[in-house]
């Protein structure tokens, strides 16, 4: 009876549906508290865009044209070969003073003169420049009778520059050397040889 017993236990037990394990749980760790991160920084703003060029200096100009005044009077052109060399043309009526024995004259003279410019002094509003040179003259000249005039000449001046305007004025002391030449040939009354100097005053526009 014992041994049947201990069999039916036995056979009972393995009947019972052994229960299955749960499965272990994945435990997440979730960090509270902590913000998102934040978003990436924008991209920085374009580079500002370049200034604009600055005019161009009243010194770059290429041309200048207008008119003389003083003991001469007439049109004036003015060209710039370069930012320190320059070519002046002033075809003018001039009365001139020498210092020869022939007195003054009058005439219509071509003046052709290259000078060497260089920047002086700049004030509000106006700019200051200096030149030195020199040229030749030639032309009709009256004293007395009709002549013809062939010299040349320095000169030395002043140049004003307008910053806000395109004006320039000048003002220039020209001494010179000159001969005379009438129809007679050098031996007529008006013929000679002269030293004459001007002051003229000039006013241009600038192109």
């Amino acid at each position: 009876m014992a041994l049947l017993f201990m069999a039916g236990t036995a056979l009972a037990t393995e009947a019972q549906p052994q229960k299955k394990k749960a499965p272990a749980q994945t435990t997440t760790t979730t960090t509270k508290g902590k913000q998102a991160a934040p978003a990436k920084k924008q991209a920085a703003p374009a580079k500002k865009q370049a200034a604009p060029a600055a005019p161009a200096a009243k010194s770059d100009y290429k041309y200048a044209v207008g008119i003389v005044a003083g003991l001469q009077y007439g049109i004036s052109l003015k060209t710039m070969i370069n930012p320190h060399f320059t070519i002046m043309n002033d075809l003018s009526w001039d009365i001139a003073y020498t210092a020869g024995d022939l007195g003054g004259y009058q005439g219509l003279i071509d003046h052709l003169n290259l000078a060497y410019q260089a920047k002086g002094a700049s004030g509000k509003g106006i700019d200051l420049n200096w030149y030195v040179g020199g040229g030749v003259s030639f032309g009709y000249a009256e004293m007395g009778v009709d002549a013809i005039k062939v010299g040349g000449n320095a000169i030395i001046g002043l140049e004003g520059d307008m910053k806000n305007a395109p004006i320039e004025f000048t003002f220039d002391f020209r001494p010179g050397y000159g001969c005379i030449v009438a129809p007679g040939g050098f031996g007529a009354p008006a013929a000679g040889h002269v030293f004459d100097w001007q002051l003229t005053l000039g006013l241009r526009y600038t192109l």
